[in-house]
């Protein structure tokens, strides 16, 4: 079963997740032997380990919608529910990933940080986190019953004993987008001014937000996305329907990789170019550190 764009497919569904989770794996190797290890890290570590089924869902997918279209409405209907997966898997990824670098700004010498921008930080930590659960329950529930979902996009295919009452998909789906890149924007511009009140040069400042800004890159992706479901949906063709699931899957997989660029920036900086000798010294002093705090 070979998709369109196959070979794409495999670097962007196979690849990318891979170089996530490598990415992962040295932020929190570097965390546990400076002893860093934080809520923050466990958030983004959480949210990589979803990247992986999020990715298969994501592939069977549109596999199914391809083979589907040609044959029977049983492989559509398949498909569709690979769909549902991936899009419940794709909203706590972001938002996980999100609540991990609002986190982090926490650790950016908070004592340092005037109160007005605390506040700030904590009202888009709990917007965050409540519209995540809102947009998962809407898109859970978008039909009913439930089975309507995987029908609705073939109304012929619909039973005529089954009624189905769904919200509006194509406005649910744009607005969800939207929210998405109106939180992420207002993560962008937080650092900037949380960066000012550091005491640090101003070459260090501009660095520090040149780092923390790299989640561009995400928002980026995530506007191309929303371009592409106001103009396919609600019925997209399947070459549609197959951009927006890479677009999707680009998009998380970049998120992750902004979440850890400040954890590898301080490590490259402390470690390199010697970076297996940098770690293996740091290996027994994590060892002296345990054995200390059990005294």
């Amino acid at each position: 079963m070979m998709l369109p764009g196959h070979a794409g497919t495999l670097v962007i569904l196979i690849i990318f997740p891979a170089i996530s989770v490598c990415i992962m794996m040295l932020r929190m190797v570097w965390r546990i032997l400076t002893g860093k290890v934080g809520l923050d890290d466990i958030m983004v570590l959480v949210a990589t380990l979803l990247i992986i089924p999020h990715a298969y869902a994501t592939y069977m997918h549109v596999a199914e919608l391809s083979y589907g279209r040609a044959s029977t409405s049983e492989a559509m209907r398949k498909s569709l529910k690979y769909n549902l997966v991936s899009q419940m898997l794709y909203y706590p990824i972001l938002a996980l990933v999100r609540s991990s670098i609002i986190l982090f700004l926490f650790r950016l010498r908070l004592r340092e940080v005037n109160q007005p921008l605390q506040l700030v930080l904590w009202t888009l930590f709990l917007i965050n986190f409540l519209q995540v659960i809102a947009v998962i329950f809407a898109d859970l529930f978008q039909c009913t019953p439930l089975s309507c979902i995987f029908w609705a996009p073939n109304p012929a295919s619909t039973p005529p004993q089954t009624l189905c009452t769904c919200i509006n998909r194509p406005a649910f789906f744009i607005s969800a987008s939207a929210l998405n890149i109106s939180l992420d924007v207002w993560l962008l511009v937080i650092p900037t001014r949380l960066v000012w009140y550091l005491n640090i040069a101003l070459s260090k400042k501009l660095m520090v937000v040149a780092v923390l800004s790299f989640g561009i890159l995400a928002t980026i992706m995530g506007v191309i996305r929303v371009v592409f479901v106001s103009t396919h949906l609600p019925s997209p063709s399947l070459s549609a329907q197959y951009n927006i699931d890479i677009i999707s899957s680009i998009e998380i997989n970049v998120a992750v990789w902004t979440a850890a660029v400040p954890a590898l920036k301080e490590m490259i900086s402390q470690c390199y170019p010697e970076m297996f000798k940098c770690f293996c010294s740091l290996v027994p002093h994590r060892q002296m550190l345990q054995s200390a705090s059990r005294v």
